[in-house]
């Protein structure tokens, strides 16, 4: 039996009024899976900008479990291998330590609250991004996407990509231009006039910090030890 490891999926940004609708459908007609808060720290995009990667490299801690992230291809890839390492409770500083250790000493931090669900197979996250500040204060949500990942085999993915085509034009859902080869060809969806590395840059600007492990580590620590392991 061959292992689904290709994740096949879409992104695309979500006006406050979009993010309800689309919340609504999915609480209606799906499966609610969880709704938990995530800090992240990213650092492939100091390591090598966001257009351009070849490796997404993170740290995370979604409710109270952390990990290491890695996706193999580029970030708007049609399908990206994934793996990642789970650690034990608490041991988010120590993922900050054994990334500085292994060359990566700065990273984009951003906190997100993400709610998922499972309509037909496909599961959707709702995110909603938090603004924080140099000092790891929460402030308001700032903005809202979401992400629809089928997970497939080789053999599948063609298959993966009409499901998820058929899904979007049914839900009406925009997507980034840079996802356009996750659909077949032809497809008619919504595609944003800007492109995700535009909005990727928007979001730096306004709802994220560079965390830098040599004079952050004691602030970003005790920032998830408090609002995720309280």
């Amino acid at each position: 039996m061959s292992t689904k490891n290709i994740e096949v999926e879409v992104r695309g940004r979500l006006s406050k009024p979009e993010h309800s609708r689309l919340s609504l459908f999915l609480r209606r007609n799906g499966e609610f899976l969880s709704r938990k808060k995530r800090l992240l720290i990213d650092y492939s995009t100091i390591a090598e900008g966001i257009e351009n990667r070849k490796m997404d490299i993170r740290c995370r801690i979604t409710g109270d479990e952390p990990e290491i992230i890695i996706k193999k291809g580029n970030m708007t890839s049609i399908a990206r291998e994934e793996t990642s390492v789970r650690l034990q409770k608490g041991e988010f500083p120590n993922a900050i330590k054994l990334m500085k250790l292994l060359g990566y000493e700065k990273g984009v931090a951003t906190t997100r609250v993400i709610s998922k669900y499972l309509y037909k197979r496909t599961e959707f996250s709702l995110v909603e991004i938090i603004r924080i500040n140099k000092k790891f204060k929460e402030n308001e949500v700032c903005d809202y996407s979401y992400e629809a990942e089928v997970m497939s085999d080789t053999a599948g993915v063609v298959r993966a990509k009409q499901k998820l085509n058929k899904m979007l034009l049914k839900l009406d859902l925009p997507i980034f231009g840079e996802y356009l080869g996750a659909l077949p060809p032809g497809s008619s969806i919504r595609v944003h006039e800007f492109s995700f590395g535009d909005y990727l840059r928007e979001l730096h600007k306004s709802a994220t910090i560079v965390m830098d492990a040599n004079r952050d580590y004691g602030s970003i620590s005790s920032y998830a030890n408090k609002r995720f392991h309280p």
